[in-house]
């Protein structure tokens, strides 16, 4: 088994904690002004500790691991797995810019600051996986019977490099 890892950028990072842990702020202030404060603070402290886990999630959860049969692309809270009978063969594109994947809808996933992660829709209604957080962003579409047959992954040269020499096997 082959894996890599592609975090998010540090900026990243810092932008989603400022969006999950801005309206944190504000109802902790609103429910310590209005409620007792043992029970304001255990409510505020039960849901900062649920912000700390998917934080960490966003930041520490990003693999591509390959084994013989299986391509499986861990990223954030989401994970896309595609077996290799189910390919018959492999584009690769690489792209400029995330604007470039052509999103559309959102239907199962995180998007903020040049960070998708997660189930989209691209115009014409197809589905994709994103995981793009930094570095080099590609597209593979996938022909054969997946489900979902389009990745935009933001990985090395190299790893897409294994990604297409896995596909070719057969």
């Amino acid at each position: 088994m082959t894996t890599t890892a592609s975090p998010p950028s540090s900026r990243q990072v810092s932008l989603l904690a400022l969006i999950l842990f801005a309206p944190l702020s504000l109802t902790a202030w609103a429910l310590l002004a209005t409620s007792p404060k043992p029970a304001g603070l255990a409510t505020v402290a039960v849901i900062a500790v649920g912000f700390v886990a998917i934080l960490y999630f966003i930041v520490a959860r990003h693999a591509v691991e390959l084994t013989p049969s299986r391509l499986k692309v861990k990223h954030s809270l989401y994970t896309f797995s595609l077996e290799r009978s189910e390919v018959s063969a492999l584009r690769v594109s690489e792209l400029a810019s995330a604007d470039q994947i052509g999103l559309a809808l959102r239907t199962n996933g995180v998007a903020g600051f040049g960070y998708l992660s997660g189930w989209f829709r691209r115009v014409g209604n197809e589905k994709i996986f994103c995981a793009v957080s930094q570095g080099p962003l590609w597209l593979l579409t996938f022909e054969g019977s997946a489900g979902c047959r389009q990745l935009a992954l933001s990985a090395s040269a190299e790893t897409v490099r294994r990604i297409e020499e896995w596909a070719r096997q057969g």
